[in-house]
């Protein structure tokens, strides 16, 4: 693995894109200021809660990818993390899901597998994102043997999601989506810091020269892990108190920013 002189990691949703805005691809300057920080040393990484196998190719040469909310982490192509939900736990979680209505995706880093039933729906979920379904996703046959790191789900009602979080308590935790009824499903400890933890001890990097930007309630162990959390405009409440830095949302170049007022760039 090459040496770096720091890392800076970047959410996806809210951070370097925004389907709200239908700004689906980074900013021109957005992909330059990433270009400069690499030029200069940095790490780059992406820590997102979606499945490796569909985040998009933003312009950017990403030296890192920490994925599925932190349950895989790899540097320079090379796995350096990677934590499963453990198959009687997902066997269990299934069941559950089935007999509540709920849709569900399992995914891993490099696949991702939805129920039979639910397909449609989560072809049109995924499609606000522009992300391409049949390259990405695949009907599920059988959930055993699988190597799952987290569940996407989609339900009708708020009522849904509340009791599939009362259920869980304690041992898995349900993140909702901003504007969606969909959420991920992870093990209870299981975050984004996880993954970049591993990056950062991996690397023998200076926590002071570690900083992270995102947007919402899933970057906040994110933003704490780091030398330096960075919050976007808009952010989730949560993120008043983690955050180190406030800078402008996506579509004013608000990454450009942040990093030039650390001097980054």
């Amino acid at each position: 693995m090459k040496n770096y002189k720091g890392a800076v990691f970047f959410d996806v949703d809210g951070t370097l894109v925004d389907e709200r805005l239908e700004i689906f691809k980074p900013t021109l300057k957005t992909i330059e200021s990433i270009q400069k920080l690499k030029e200069n040393g940095y790490l780059v990484g992406i820590a997102t809660g979606r499945a490796r196998c569909y985040v998009p190719d933003m312009g950017i040469d990403f030296d890192c990818y920490v994925s599925c909310n932190g349950a895989a982490a790899e540097v320079d192509g090379q796995e350096i993390f990677n934590d499963y939900i453990p198959e009687k736990d997902l066997l269990s979680l299934i069941d559950f899901m089935e007999k509540e209505g709920i849709g569900y995706d399992l995914e891993s880093a490099d696949a991702c597998y939805v129920q039979e039933k639910a397909v449609e729906r989560f072809q049109k979920f995924i499609e606000i994102f522009r992300i391409p379904f049949q390259e990405c996703f695949s009907v599920l046959k059988d959930p055993r043997g699988l190597k799952i790191n987290k569940i996407l789900i989609a339900f009708d009602t708020l009522s849904q999601f509340e009791h599939m979080k009362e259920h869980l308590s304690g041992k898995y935790s349900v993140i909702r989506h901003h504007q969606h009824f969909s959420a991920d499903v992870g093990k209870a400890h299981m975050s984004k810091a996880t993954g970049i933890r591993a990056v950062i001890e991996k690397l023998n990097l200076d926590m002071k020269k570690t900083y992270a930007f995102g947007d919402d309630g899933n970057d906040v162990e994110m933003l704490t892990a780091v030398g330096c959390g960075i919050a976007m405009t808009p952010h989730a409440p949560e993120l008043d108190k983690a955050a180190n830095y406030v800078t402008c949302g996506v579509a004013d170049d608000g990454i450009y920013h942040g990093l030039k007022h650390f001097g980054l760039i």
